[in-house]
């Protein structure tokens, strides 16, 4: 029993080191764009928060589900779809941390194709279907497209959009605060 104890002190060190490597304090140098990263580029332990900040441009950090309050007065948020913006999934008992994709393209007013990571069952930068089932078509709750069940998922909680800058509005941001 001592060799086990000794042996797991001595990797106890790395077992924390690897741990917070993965958290979302940690720095991240890749440039946005607003094309998704190809499948290659996407280690299978990225999570839907560096993900979708690299592929939107969007500069937040923090958990999914804080994104929403976190955007407010630094970005646009609203109800409405459009190609690069940022769903904000509520915090939920199935999803304890939220959830954040990017829109690909948008299929009808009630229906998008969103690009994102960590999503249950699926694979890194996964491209998956949307679909607004809320009373008000307001993408507050959301059913997210389970291929391997070839049906719409549970519906999900939502807050909205957020919309990422225009290169105008980033040069006119960083002109405001030299």
């Amino acid at each position: 029993m001592a060799i086990k104890r000794g042996l797991f002190r001595g990797f106890y060190p790395l077992v924390v080191i690897l741990a917070l490597a993965g958290c979302e304090s940690a720095p991240h140098l890749v440039p946005p764009t607003l094309a998704p990263a190809p499948q290659a580029a996407i280690p299978p332990t990225v999570e839907c928060v560096p993900y979708a900040r690299r592929v939107s441009g969007v500069a937040i950090h923090g958990d999914a589900w804080t994104w929403w309050r976190r955007a407010e007065g630094r970005y646009r948020r609203g109800h409405r779809p459009r190609r690069g913006a940022v769903l904000v999934w509520r915090r939920t008992r199935r999803l304890p941390l939220g959830h954040v994709a990017v829109v690909e393209r948008i299929l009808s007013p009630r229906e998008i194709v969103v690009a994102h990571t960590h999503w249950p069952n699926e694979e890194p930068g996964h491209i998956s279907r949307v679909l607004d089932v809320s009373a008000d078509n307001s993408w507050r709750a959301v059913r997210v497209w389970n291929a391997r069940a070839d049906t719409f998922g549970a519906a999900d909680l939502a807050y909205g959009f957020i919309y990422p800058r225009r290169e105008s509005q980033r040069e006119a941001d960083v002109g405001r605060h030299r």
